[in-house]
């Protein structure tokens, strides 16, 4: 939380001192302990929150589902063979 405390507010003030803005949280468990949650929500910060904001778990998904397919399309062309 002293991250947030010395990192985040400086941030806010300065970027949008009258405007609304959201923080993107990746549900890593930093952000998600139960004290960060009390801390965010005492200082009001409002959260975006969303797994798929994470950049390694967007990268391994893609991925995964692109070698699953290219796995399956050598099956076919097996069973052609």
């Amino acid at each position: 939380m002293n991250v947030l405390k010395t990192n985040l507010w400086p941030v806010i003030v300065r970027h949008f001192p009258n405007e609304d803005y959201l923080f993107q949280d990746d549900n890593a468990p930093v952000h998600s302990s139960k004290a960060t949650k009390l801390w965010k929500t005492e200082n009001e910060i409002k959260c975006l929150t969303s797994t798929y904001i994470n950049i390694i778990e967007n990268v391994l998904r893609t991925r995964t589902i692109r070698f699953l397919r290219h796995v399956q399309n050598i099956h076919k062309c097996k069973a052609l063979i």
